[in-house]
């Protein structure tokens, strides 16, 4: 039932909530093998195995959503200088909701904080007519934030290339703005290319970033920052879609294990 009214309420598009019906379907087999008696037809090490391994797994996966609901309420501790807005998916040109949701909270930050910058980070991918940092970019201007304040990355196609990514963008604006304050005397030309250089090693020690994502993504968003080395990076935690918050948590659990598998990030 649960799937039936995700189904009504975002599409019928291929997604992780297909493993509700799957999931309804695997309980219903067991249950009905439990009410005939055909479980005590398999051998008893393999029941027993059966039964390990679903305990096994349902301990990991516990494990993985209390780390999950750790960062649900991270806030920045002071004011930062950049905010990476995770992309997500995009309809065409319009944002979903869970997109939305984070463009309002950073939209709202930068109203705060005057001096941070806003980083949009996202590429293209099917059904989407435009790429999500553009989208997101269209976004926060429409709602009154300043298209001067606004950096795209739009190649990235998942979470850790949205921070790989955006930290290259970053360091070249940070660059930029370094070469651009300086007074080019004959001496300073000469020096231009050696202190952007200086510029870009500045940009990986002094800054302070935050990262805009739903608070359900939050962990893994942090620990994936982290662990590629983008710079002390702090959390900004939007909310997520209620209806669809059981779903998201669920995935998310099962996401943050496949990035500990890949070594992608560290507990």
């Amino acid at each position: 039932m649960y799937f039936i009214f995700i189904v009504i309420y975002v599409g019928p598009r291929p997604s992780f909530h297909y493993v509700w019906p799957a999931s309804g379907i695997v309980f219903l087999c067991i249950g009905k093998s439990l009410e005939t008696g055909n479980w005590f037809l398999i051998p008893e090490v393999l029941r027993m195995f059966l039964i390990l391994s679903a305990g096994l797994g349902l301990i990991l996966f516990l494990l993985m959503e209390i780390l999950v609901f750790s960062k649900m309420r991270a806030v920045p501790k002071g004011p930062v200088q950049y905010v990476i807005v995770l992309g997500a998916c995009v309809r065409g040109t319009r944002v979903t909701r869970s997109l939305a949701f984070r463009l309002k909270k950073a939209a709202e930050y930068a109203d705060e904080h005057p001096d941070c910058m806003l980083v949009v980070s996202g590429g293209q991918g099917p059904g989407e007519d435009i790429t999500e940092a553009q989208a997101m970019y269209d976004w926060l201007v429409r709602h009154g934030i300043a298209g001067k304040r606004i950096l795209q990355e739009d190649r990235s196609v998942n979470t850790r290339e949205n921070l790989l990514f955006s930290k290259e963008v970053i360091c070249r604006h940070k660059a930029e703005k370094y070469k651009a304050g300086m007074k080019y005397s004959r001496a300073a030309q000469c020096e231009s290319a050696e202190k952007a250089d200086i510029a870009e090693s500045i940009c990986e020690t002094e800054l302070s970033v935050a990262v805009c994502s739903n608070n359900f993504h939050m962990y893994r968003a942090l620990a994936l920052a982290k662990g590629i080395g983008t710079w002390q990076t702090e959390g900004l935690a939007a909310m997520t879609d209620p209806f669809m918050w059981l779903s998201f948590t669920v995935r998310e659990g099962i996401a943050l294990f496949k990035e500990l598998i890949f070594g992608h990030i560290r507990i």
